[in-house]
């Protein structure tokens, strides 16, 4: 069965290699895909969803939910959000927040 996940703290590719690794190792799991741009996984197999979420453990990686992605919108924003951003509402990355 193939399943998609929400992924929270990827931000490179080696974030998405490391989780991807990580579920690959998982009994049960017969293939993983990690799409950074999406921060989703797509796992094959009949692993379970506490399985997946313990393999992260010690990580900065989580499933977002702990569920199943039920299907992916083009658009996952609203339209309005787009308009109302300004240089003045862009948030700058704190250098205290974790890196890779």
């Amino acid at each position: 069965m193939k399943k998609e996940y929400n992924l929270e703290g990827i931000t490179c590719a080696g974030c998405a290699n490391t989780v991807k690794e990580r579920f690959s190792n998982v009994p049960g799991v017969t293939n993983v895909e990690v799409s950074l741009e999406n921060k989703v996984a797509t796992v094959e197999g009949d692993a379970s969803v506490d399985a997946l979420q313990a393999s992260l453990e010690g990580t900065k990686y989580s499933i977002k939910n702990n569920q199943p992605q039920k299907g992916r919108a083009i658009f996952a924003r609203p339209f309005f959000c787009i308009l109302y951003l300004s240089p003045h509402s862009m948030v700058r990355r704190s250098d205290k927040e974790e890196r890779c």
